[in-house]
């Protein structure tokens, strides 16, 4: 993560998906770690230094930016980034998504809400996991993005949902049919040869929103296909409601007009580029100023790469300016650096 020029590291994946689901203190936990496991090689802590200052800045927290700086000063022998609160940072997702202090209870949080990524990772999964256990009820996911679930996620993801269904709590699903279709994708009837897991993944959201009758159905589709007895269906202890999808708030993070991007992103973020599109031109670079950007969410970030795509395709090169760490590592994360060109802010 050098100036001017953007290197994706693996290791900063996982805090960037914490990140991106709006759980800050997760991601905290996570940049610590490996600055922890990167104590003997200083030139490999220092891009970690740098995500987590912005990690403080996104979250509005001076006291600990400030207590980091005399850390890296005394590291580094040189004067550490200097302070400043990104301006949209009242957008942040609650109180609950900001770093607190261990057995502190945030005040004043909002309802948790994740939006499931286009294609559903291991990582994901756990971040998932992470991200609502540090939230209180109810908790809303959002699965109008998600395409596909990868082999490696199927386990962990029925091990969520299981434990789910154990524990008390309203669980929102929006745009459940799209999580149905993934999940009849992983169960073809008659298949002997495909993984059990997946089967498994199906009967285990079906029981988790309550879906007796269906539950009944597909329990036998997997007897007849693998010729054993069937599941026995158990009632969730959890509670389970399907919503609606929302439109896109009124009072939604104002822009820097036509120049960047701003404040923190849920959703679909097509109204936030309909304005920047309009000042591209064909064999001209288009760059989006990204120094106030907070955090994208997954749907977001999907809606962002089909953009980035789309003005590739038409031979506009983009260039996104002044990201902070661990948006650059989310958008390389979801394909957004293929088609455009991530600079990550250094100071």
């Amino acid at each position: 993560m050098s100036s001017g020029t953007f290197v994706h590291d693996p290791d900063f994946e996982e805090a960037a998906i914490a990140f991106a689901n709006g759980d800050a203190a997760g991601a905290e936990v996570l940049l610590q770690a490996l600055l922890a496991q990167r104590a003997a090689y200083p030139a490999r802590q220092y891009p970690v230094w740098l995500a987590l200052f912005d990690l403080y800045r996104a979250a509005g927290l001076a006291e600990r930016f400030e207590g980091l700086a005399i850390d890296f000063a005394t590291r580094f022998g040189r004067s550490a980034p200097l302070w400043f609160a990104l301006s949209a940072q009242n957008h942040w997702a609650g109180d609950s998504a900001a770093p607190h202090a261990a057995g502190a209870e945030p005040s004043g949080a909002q309802d948790w809400r994740w939006n499931a990524p286009r294609v559903l990772t291991r990582q994901a999964v756990a971040a998932l996991q992470q991200a609502k256990a540090a939230a209180p009820a109810p908790w809303t996911l959002f699965w109008s993005a998600l395409e596909h679930i990868e082999a490696d996620a199927v386990a962990p993801l029925e091990q969520v949902f299981a434990e789910w269904a154990q524990a008390p709590g309203l669980l929102v699903f929006i745009d459940t049919p799209v999580l149905a279709q993934c999940l009849q994708a992983l169960t073809p009837s008659g298949e002997r040869e495909a993984p059990e897991a997946g089967w498994r993944l199906r009967m285990a959201a079906l029981r988790l929103m309550d879906e007796h009758d269906s539950f009944e159905l597909v329990a036998l589709d997997y007897c007849v296909t693998y010729e054993v007895s069937p599941p026995r269906w158990v009632p969730a202890r959890s509670s389970y409601r399907e919503g609606l999808e929302e439109t896109a708030s009124d009072d939604a993070p104002a822009l820097p007009a036509g120049t960047g991007l701003a404040g923190c992103i849920d959703g679909d973020a097509t109204r936030w580029l309909a304005e920047l599109e309009g000042r591209s031109r064909p064999g001209q670079p288009l760059v989006v100023d990204c120094a106030e950007l907070v955090r994208l969410d997954f749907a977001a970030a999907g809606s962002l790469l089909n953009w980035a795509a789309r003005l590739q395709a038409r031979g506009v090169a983009l260039r996104f300016e002044r990201l902070h760490q661990l948006v650059a590592v989310f958008l390389a994360m979801v394909g957004v650096g293929d088609h455009a060109q991530l600079v990550p802010r250094t100071d």
